[in-house]
């Protein structure tokens, strides 16, 4: 157990002495006098802290070329308690001198939220931010690549180095008000740091909601509509459209399956620079036709890994474009929000100023309606906030991303 901390002594409001402690143990005294000035007094004290390496029992454990030490499988929580250094320094440049600022998680509601993780075998296998008004969804699944992942173009990366026990002194431990934590070291090239997050390990039977592991048996997948999708068929995906537009109080039972034309384009022959999938046949009636680059298309249909697969997101918005005819448009919230591409203003310029959110920002069921799929699926197919395709002045093929 370690103690390492510095008491200042002071008389009338006036700084007058300074003890160093290594280990509880006093191991050097400074005092200010009219010989020795305050200037002398902290030079004092620094050359002190250094030749006692006052801060070396407080360094990380962990260095890029160390493994993490092993750490009990379970539910931990994120105390809020982090420390940031270069991403280019070594782990071991963790240390006490460099206090641990305390972050905090906030929703557009300005609601704190709650950081959580499971550890496995010594892995981050799952994370998850829960606020206060997600609560009443009582179920949540843990997730991870969202969090931790590598850039497919820059090929930068946010990955978890590793977890490991942490030895702090007794005093910060206490200012902390946290017992026996564990270290999170995540690297992080976006932001250019790494980072140090202190997590403390909980009783998930105390928790009011639970924590699963997939999102099979929960939410869209037992959607009426959206359980009948197999997601490696894309005809599928066109018949739930369909359906979900009947429910949705719009009849698209004029529309032929046999005119759907999809096509898995190979990495290497794709051209269209970071888009997952586009549609030529917008303004051909007879015609429904979508691209969809392999990599994503191969990435997107897996189930049960997201609330909602991500190929559904993208396939609503392509059927958007080419079965009902709609235009990207620059206000946020919408399955049709495209600022890529040509957006349409719906009510003025401050459309393009709102928070931008897109299909791919949207989840099931969620309390933020901005984000809700079912409330922007709605939208969609009544035509709420939504513009038309000019298709008298595009003649031939249309191509929309």
């Amino acid at each position: 157990m370690f103690g390492n901390y510095i008491l200042f002594w002071y008389e009338n409001n006036e700084l007058k002495k300074a003890q160093i402690y290594n280990n509880q143990s006093l191991s050097d005294e400074f005092t200010i006098t009219i010989e020795n000035g305050i200037n002398q007094f902290m030079s004092d004290i620094n050359s002190s802290l250094k030749e006692n390496y006052f801060f070396k029992l407080t360094q990380f454990k962990l260095d890029d070329n160390v493994e993490s030490n092993k750490i009990e499988d379970g539910i931990y929580l994120s105390t809020g308690f982090i420390k940031t250094i270069g991403v280019e320094s070594l782990i071991s440049n963790f240390k006490c001198e460099k206090n641990y600022s305390k972050y905090i998680y906030k929703n557009n509601f300005g609601e704190i939220g709650e950081e959580y993780y499971n550890v496995k075998n010594n892995t981050i296998i799952g994370k998850i931010i829960i606020f206060p008004s997600d609560l009443i969804r009582k179920i949540f699944i843990w997730d991870y690549d969202s969090y931790f992942y590598t850039d497919t173009f820059s090929g930068k990366s946010t990955n978890v180095i590793g977890v490991t026990d942490e030895e702090i002194d007794t005093y910060t431990l206490s200012k902390l008000k946290i017992n026996d934590p564990i270290s999170l070291i995540i690297k992080d090239e976006f932001s250019n740091y790494k980072s140090s997050t202190l997590l403390k390990k909980i009783d998930p039977s105390n928790l009011d909601f639970e924590l699963l592991d997939s999102y099979e048996n929960t939410g869209f997948y037992l959607d009426e509509i959206y359980s009948e999708i197999d997601f490696n068929d894309p005809e599928s995906y066109l018949r739930a459209f369909i359906k979900d537009a009947e429910r949705y109080g719009l009849d698209l039972s004029n529309i032929n399956i046999n005119n759907f034309s999809f096509n898995v384009v190979a990495d290497s022959d794709w051209e269209e620079d970071n888009f997952a999938a586009y549609t030529t046949a917008t303004c051909n009636d007879n015609l429904i036709e979508i691209y969809y680059k392999e990599s994503y298309w191969n990435r997107d249909i897996i189930p049960y890994k997201t609330d909602i697969p991500t190929s559904v997101k993208v396939m609503w918005h392509e059927f958007g474009h080419d079965i009902l005819k709609l235009d990207h448009v620059c206000l946020g919230g919408h399955i049709m929000s495209g600022r890529h591409q040509n957006p349409k203003i719906v009510y003025d310029q401050s459309d393009c100023d709102e928070e931008y959110f897109t299909a791919y920002n949207m989840r099931w069921n969620d309390n933020d309606t901005r984000i809700n799929f079912e409330r922007a699926v709605d939208n969609m197919f009544s035509g709420y906030e939504q513009i038309k395709i000019n298709c008298s002045s595009n003649k031939g093929k249309v191509v929309i991303y």
